[in-house]
């Protein structure tokens, strides 16, 4: 039987599962700490990012009601459309800045779990401690990776779509400001092309001489009274009646 224990490399084989055990110890602590906290910074930037784009946003809409610019609805609809993506985005960003399936824990509950397994295979009087513990400890941290690898996945998604979900917000924004400057350039040339006729208009009234009257045989001077009358005065002694164009004398008469 020893002859049969000697044809196995027990020593190869553990110095083998030392090297895969390293190897997974890095990958398992990348997942856990480095991918991590590199996703965190992202998704605090990404909230950032989605606060400012909000404020800039109300900023906007402030300025825009109290001045006297034109608001159309076309504008107003991608405006409107790029506020809520905003909105959506910091949502998404704050849901995925925690692991919602949490990371895995290799020492689970403790680390007295491979203890315990290492003496349980030395009860058995056998010469493979070392690599049974070897074996277990790297069966336990090739979970771990898998498992962190999907919630860093699953991270990641979500961070992708609130990456495109920005860009959208940005695009729509710079339409609706492309629309509105349109919109009031052109208002704002007919306004000009308006003006510029009322005063054409105003100008030309102003502008416009007088109608000469028209040339006739009448001269243009009022018309004389002339004499009052051919005959001399009537001269009454005595009560008349009153006639046109008579002179009643009361004085210097003799009384008969």
């Amino acid at each position: 039987m020893s002859n049969n224990v000697k044809e196995f490399d027990y020593e190869g084989y553990e110095k083998s599962l030392k090297e895969i055990l390293e190897h997974t110890q890095k990958d398992y602590w990348t997942q856990y700490v480095d991918i991590n906290r590199h996703q965190v910074f992202v998704a605090r930037t990404y909230l950032w990012v989605s606060v400012a784009i909000i404020g800039v946003y109300a900023a906007v809409y402030k300025e825009g009601v109290d001045s006297p610019l034109i608001f159309s609805t076309y504008g107003l609809l991608l405006f409107i459309l790029a506020l809520g993506l905003a909105v959506i985005s910091f949502g998404i960003c704050l849901y995925s800045l925690p692991a919602r399936s949490g990371y895995y824990r290799v020492a689970n509950p403790s680390w007295g779990i491979y203890s315990k397994a290492a003496y349980d295979v030395l009860k058995t009087k056998t010469k493979n401690v070392y690599s049974s513990t070897l074996t277990s400890l790297i069966d336990n941290y090739d979970s771990g990776v898998v498992h962190n690898v999907r919630t860093n996945d699953r991270r990641a998604k979500l961070l992708r779509i609130t990456s495109w979900v920005l860009i959208a917000s940005f695009c729509l924004s710079i339409f609706s400001v492309v629309t509105f400057a349109i919109e009031n350039i052109q208002h704002k040339n007919e306004d000009i092309v308006m003006n510029d006729e009322n005063s054409n208009e105003s100008s030309q009234s102003n502008t416009t001489p007088a109608a000469e009257p028209a040339s006739s045989s009448v001269p243009d001077v009022p018309v004389p009274q002339g004499p009052i009358g051919v005959q001399g005065p009537n001269h009454q002694t005595h009560s008349v009646d009153n006639e046109p164009n008579s002179i009643i004398v009361t004085e210097g008469v003799e009384e008969k």
